[in-house]
């Protein structure tokens, strides 16, 4: 009964979708230019931005090539429509096929989560309620990052719709969290709360995977423990991005591409594989180069094994992955582009600064030190040789394939992309180290200890590291900012210091908390808020640089002195 209700609303909202594209040429005919930015800035409150928008990332040359298309895409999504209806019973049963495969492949892997020992079964129940009463409390003890505050301010806050059509990082996580904070009360748990149930999942997931491919409840406890340890997943079950729900569909991607050099699948199989891509995808944007790199993986495995017959597979999976995820995105395209997030992932490169070689910072980022992935590098090499690890060998070569990723990567593009954007090395040290483990299995404790002494090790270092720590401070100071600013009553700030654009997203969004107006202005001509002082009707307000005003000061942070005009 659920099963029917399940495709009954599948195929609704398939309908629904059709209905809509097929009106959005009318809607696009009675729409003007200038209507449609005034509804897009209004809807996000910053009429700042209108000229940034017409000039660069909606200018009236796409409203007309859009409105053009539009026509297209009416006739096509008619049509669509008209078989769908007409064909009706017959989709009604293709859903149903892919409805039972779909159950049939839950419910496998949940009768390889429940056929675990009992005592395998309760350190896991352990393990996930440690990990996120760990989370929790993390969250409790960092405030809001710049990140997260400027993420809800321009999405989260906005109609959900919003997030389809405007670019952003994390479209599949904005999505789901704002359908959360609907429900919710808004704050900082709430806007984390997705990240850190995605966490939890996740690490199910990896107990079923790694029991799955070694068979050991063991070693899927030790993966568990690993992977929710490691720098990269401690970061991410904390802070409200996109990362931690594109871990999910990694790791179970991971599995399946593993099938894919092994044995022929079927084209719907296959396409399963793609639309998990896809939802990586729209998870963040570049999960791209996962599947460039994967590809590659799987095309030198198996011309080494000389099983060409795959081939053709893996360009299938290759090319849907990419046709599905340039679908999901496609509203971006016809939007605002992706040219902000271009921009700003070249801009971002200056942030892997920590070492003199951006190799050192991925290597810290996913691997605890930034020695680690030469220790790894030189591991994977010896596993090639390893008699033991033979049939781990396309495992081995992925790995490699990976950290090599990031030069490749350096040499086509001339930049070292942010180190979240490489989301997928996230697998190097984890399958790398569970490997290890079933290679020494004959020393069961001597390997469990060491994966906890690893695990806890590589904690501390991400609890007490420069990726957790370097903004924690100044998170908090935002918010005692905040606090000061509305005790005083002031609703108008104007800006000369040049550093102070971090304390601005956590202003709008703890003002908007509670339902108090705030107006910044800033002298900085980069800025799309620039105002001389001249022309603002009120300044209750301002912040220099270590400058000294004839009015109270009440905050300093650095050099940055808040002097109030109100009082």
């Amino acid at each position: 009964m659920l099963n029917k209700i399940i495709i009954s609303v599948c195929y609704g909202l398939g309908i629904m979708v059709l209905v809509l594209l097929t009106s959005n040429w009318f809607f696009l005919r009675a729409m003007s230019y200038e209507t449609l930015i005034s509804i897009a800035l209004h809807e996000i409150q910053r009429e700042d931005l209108r000229t940034t928008l017409i000039s660069k990332y909606f200018p009236v040359s796409k409203f007309l090539v859009l409105q053009k298309l539009s026509f297209l895409i009416t006739i096509l999504s008619g049509v669509a429509l008209i078989l769908c209806i007409w064909y009706k019973a017959h989709i009604m049963r293709v859903l149903t096929k892919i409805s039972t495969k779909f159950h049939g492949h839950f419910k496998f892997w949940i009768e390889e989560l429940t056929s675990s020992s009992k005592k395998s079964s309760i350190i896991l129940l352990c393990l996930l309620c440690i990990i996120f009463v760990r989370s929790v409390l993390i969250s409790d003890i960092f405030a809001l990052q710049y990140d997260e505050v400027w993420n809800y301010n321009y999405f989260l806050s906005k109609n959900v719709l919003y997030s389809f059509v405007a670019y952003n990082n994390y479209p599949l996580h904005n999505i789901i969290t704002s359908v959360l904070l609907k429900f919710l009360p808004i704050n900082a748990f709430t806007i984390r709360l997705s990240v850190i149930l995605f966490g939890q999942f996740t690490c199910v997931l990896v107990f079923i995977i790694v029991k799955k491919m070694f068979r050991e409840d063991w070693l899927a406890l030790c993966g568990v423990v690993i992977f929710s340890c490691l720098p990269v997943s401690v970061y991410y079950m904390l802070y409200a991005r996109g990362v931690m729900v594109n871990m999910f569909f990694l790791v179970c991607i991971y599995y399946s591409v593993t099938r894919l050099v092994e044995k022929r699948l079927t084209f719907f199989q296959v396409l399963g594989i793609s639309s998990l891509n896809a939802l990586a995808t729209y998870s963040i944007l570049s999960h791209i180069y996962f599947i460039v790199f994967s590809s590659i993986a799987m095309v030198l495995y198996l011309v080494l094994h000389k099983k060409y017959a795959l081939l053709l597979q893996v360009f299938c999976y290759s090319f849907l992955s990419i046709l599905l995820s340039g679908i999901l995105i496609s509203p971006f395209l016809l939007g605002t582009g992706i040219g902000f997030g271009l921009d700003a992932s070249i801009a971002n490169t200056s942030y892997l600064a920590l070492h003199d070689l951006p190799f050192h910072c991925y290597s810290e980022f996913y691997g605890g030190w930034w020695y680690t992935f030469y220790i790894l590098f030189l591991l994977n090499i010896i596993l090639l040789f390893v008699a033991s690890a033979k049939k781990y060998q396309f495992l081995i070569i992925i790995n490699l394939v990976f950290m090599a990723s990031i030069f490749l990567i350096k040499w086509l593009t001339h930049i070292f992309p942010p180190e979240r954007a490489l989301t997928y090395l996230v697998l190097v040290p984890f399958s790398t180290i569970i490997l290890l483990c079933n290679i020494l299995r004959t020393k069961k404790i001597i390997t469990i200890s060491l994966a906890v002494c690893f695990s806890v090790a590589s904690f501390y270092q991400a609890y007490t590291g420069s990726f957790m720590n370097w903004s924690k401070v100044l998170d908090k100071r935002v918010k005692q900012l905040s606090d000061v600013l509305m005790k005083n009553n002031i609703e108008s700030v104007y800006n000369y210091s040049p550093t102070f654009y971090y304390f601005v997203p956590g202003l709008v969004y703890y003002y908007s908390l509670n339902h108090k107006r705030f107006n910044y202005y800033t002298s900085i001509k980069e800025s799309t808020r620039y105002k001389p002082i001249s022309e603002v009707d009120k300044v209750d307000c301002i912040v220099v640089s270590g400058t000294t005003l004839p009015y109270p000061a009440i905050f300093k942070e650095g050099e940055d002195i808040v002097y109030s005009l109100s009082k």
